[in-house]
């Protein structure tokens, strides 16, 4: 089955969590779960999550509406569902004017949370393809409007082929292979690949990869859901397990590096 989101589910429930995380397991989500924002800040180190579901009751050093805060402030780009046993109308109120998806209240059946869940990452995912597709157009602009310009005007060179340790990126033929073997890319996977292995060396931002690819400037808030359902797509490509990526690493709130 085709690798999808990663969802967080932040709740010290461990036996709604466990039922929440095998029905969503069966559509093809990665699940992490802690039991409280405090044990949940490791996994946001080293995870990229589309979604967190959380208990805004969970206990641990930071609860209630101060969770949404946290995550708000240290990775805007996920979409959160809350989830709460005691919900009352102040709890409801804040939580959605902090810009959560949906409001759920206990008890929620594994059969509801996966619907909600699919809801959510498919607006997600066709609002990030939609932006793709105006960068393709801004794109195709931008090359016409290269077209006037003589090659070479800039002074900078590159090399025609990149190469890692097991990473061949022919960008004359626009081809991948990897240990040998051709990689079906896409034209906005090969470049996205083409740049991050070109910029090996430091983290680069979605906002960073946007101007490179597709030419021309988007706030960072923008670019993420659109870098990140190709960085995922490309992780599907290269990557022998997508949920610990060797090459493609998130470094969380600045972007992304690639490893050789």
């Amino acid at each position: 089955m085709q690798s999808r989101e990663s969802v967080l589910i932040i709740d010290d429930d461990r036996s709604a969590c466990k039922l929440w995380s095998e029905a969503l397991k069966a559509q093809g989500y990665e699940t992490l779960q802690a039991a409280s924002l405090h044990d949940a800040r490791d996994l946001f180190e080293t995870h990229d999550f589309g979604l967190a579901l959380v208990n805004v009751k969970s206990n641990g050093h930071v609860r209630g509406l101060d969770a949404l805060d946290w995550i708000q402030e240290n990775a805007p780009a996920i979409d959160v569902i809350v989830v709460s046993a005691n919900p009352t109308l102040e709890s409801s109120i804040g939580a959605l004017r902090k810009g959560v998806y949906d409001y759920l209240v206990k008890p929620v059946t594994p059969v509801e949370v996966v619907s909600r869940v699919e809801r959510c990452l498919t607006r997600r995912e066709e609002k990030a393809e939609r932006l793709q597709m105006i960068s393709q157009i801004e794109l195709m602009l931008n090359q016409l409007k290269a077209q006037l310009t003589p090659e070479g005007e800039d002074g900078v060179s590159h090399d025609d082929i990149l190469e890692t340790t097991d990473i061949i990126v022919d960008r004359r033929k626009r081809l991948v292979v990897q240990e040998g073997e051709p990689v079906q890319l896409s034209p906005t996977e090969f470049d996205i690949l083409d740049y991050l292995v070109a910029n090996s060396d430091r983290v680069v931002s979605a906002s960073e990869i946007i101007q490179a690819v597709q030419g021309y400037e988007m706030e960072e808030m923008e670019a993420r859901p659109i870098v990140r359902v190709n960085i995922r797509r490309l992780r599907q490509k290269i990557e022998d397990d997508t949920s610990n990526p060797r090459h493609i690493v998130t470094v969380r709130s600045r972007g992304y590096r690639f490893s050789a």
